[in-house]
């Protein structure tokens, strides 16, 4: 089922719309911002807050705007690193338990 709506065209071009309107709207200005006042920030979090305002609108038609010119502190991605990073530990360091024979 989501094959078939990922596949979709006017999916499609909702997502090149939609992330067409957030580089205009949202990275072109805060990439011009900091270029213009010589302000030295970090491409990686950019990029970051760019990909959660994107997904935020197309997912719910909540635009969080973290990528606005003042960069406000959002807790969502930090939470989201978190998430993953555990995610992550769990799998690449299982831990070792041992079950006795009555299931416990």
């Amino acid at each position: 089922m989501a094959q078939s709506f990922l596949s979709n065209p006017k999916f499609n071009q909702f997502l090149v719309n939609k992330t067409w309107e957030k580089v205009e709207d949202g990275l072109i200005p805060a990439l011009d911002h900091v270029s213009k006042h010589v302000i030295e920030f970090d491409l990686q979090d950019l990029f970051a807050r760019f990909t959660l305002d994107t997904i935020c609108t197309m997912i719910m038609d909540y635009d969080p705007k973290s990528l606005s010119l003042d960069l406000p502190n959002v807790p969502s991605p930090r939470a989201l690193d978190d998430i993953a990073e555990v995610i992550f530990y769990r799998h690449a360091v299982p831990t070792n338990f041992s079950v006795d024979s009555k299931g416990g």
